[in-house]
């Protein structure tokens, strides 16, 4: 991947990164986690498809410095998990 990068840079091209925690949600009122990274932020922190993440709108990855910790509140099966997560970051070309 590291040559991938280098060449789209010398053609041009340019890098963005940002924070993530590595959750994907429905877009629906009760945050269902349809998609965790493999090794993100969210996984280390437990969450997996299917849970219901209780405080979706309590922060935005996207706009969180890099090495921020946030609490995931998050439920199944009928029980309640809080975990905390650092935003990483993940960069595209």
């Amino acid at each position: 991947m590291a040559d991938v990068v280098f060449v789209n840079v010398v053609d041009g091209g340019s890098i963005e990164c940002k924070g993530y925690t590595g959750i994907g949600l429905k877009t629906n009122i009760m945050g269902i986690v349809v998609d965790v990274s493999p090794n993100g932020p969210a996984m280390k922190a437990g969450v997996q498809e299917g849970d219901i993440l209780d405080n979706k709108d309590d922060f935005s990855p996207d706009t969180l410095p890099i090495g921020t910790t946030v609490t995931l509140l998050y439920s199944r099966n009928d029980k309640q998990f809080v975990r905390k997560a650092k935003i990483e970051r993940i960069c595209y070309t």
